[in-house]
């Protein structure tokens, strides 16, 4: 099986060579729309849970069909857990929903990215749509000044048969972030509220997506090409 990789705003998909061309597209567009349309509503990080309410319900506008979803709140869904990366949080949030294949692919696919020299297009787009607004609170009675990030990762697998498995990670923390930061280890006890995980397996139906699918691409403008970014020319293969 064979996968190009593409950064599509603040998600990473694999994406099947096997699709046509025109339901490739479908799906780019489509997770590429329900992003910017939960941000509009949402910005910057600000009330993730409502963000993710908003993506999904969009995702469903546009033909997803739903087949199964799940989510944690607040803590990381694997016990024991001190410090973690963003590879390692994708990777929990599927909860053993993907195959032996695709979690070598999913792995595959987030060294790729964190490999991109910083100053590509690819690794600009990611961070700037992956890493949210940040912020400072005042702490203890000095009123010092903490910053704070937050950081939102997507990344997913569309197969041939038009099914996507996609995961979502959010959490907030004091860190600094590095310029690669997927494989960047985050200490648990600086993540404010926990790390909030999810995931959705769902199918897409092209015939309900036709009537909407001249406004989307209208709608998306100039945002369509520059928010997504093929990762190279080569694509990641198993034997």
């Amino acid at each position: 099986m064979t996968y190009s990789v593409v950064i599509n705003s603040g998600s990473i998909l694999l994406m099947s060579k096997a699709l046509s061309p025109a339901a490739l597209q479908d799906s780019l567009d489509t997770v590429l729309f329900a992003q910017l349309t939960a941000e509009e509503d949402f910005p910057n990080g600000h009330a993730h849970a409502k963000w993710a309410e908003v993506f999904v319900e969009t995702l469903a506008a546009c033909g997803w069909q739903f087949h199964d979803q799940g989510a944690t709140s607040g803590m990381f869904p694997r016990s024991g857990v001190t410090i973690f990366s963003v590879y390692d949080a994708v990777h929990a949030a599927f909860q053993s929903r993907l195959s032996a294949q695709q979690v070598l692919l999913m792995g595959s696919a987030l060294r790729m990215i964190a490999q991109l020299p910083v100053q590509s297009l690819g690794a600009g787009v990611f961070r700037e749509q992956s890493i949210l607004e940040s912020g400072t609170h005042s702490v203890g009675i000095e009123d010092n000044l903490k910053r704070t990030h937050r950081v939102r990762v997507l990344a997913g697998v569309v197969e041939a048969d038009g099914f996507l498995t996609l995961a979502t990670v959010f959490f907030e923390t004091d860190q600094p972030i590095e310029g690669q930061f997927i494989g960047q280890d985050f200490a648990l006890n600086r993540v404010e509220g926990g790390v909030t995980t999810s995931f959705l397996h769902a199918r897409f139906a092209v015939n309900e997506y036709t009537a909407f699918r001249e406004d989307t691409v209208r709608w998306l403008g100039p945002q369509r090409q520059a928010l997504c970014i093929k990762v190279g020319e080569h694509a990641v293969q198993l034997a």
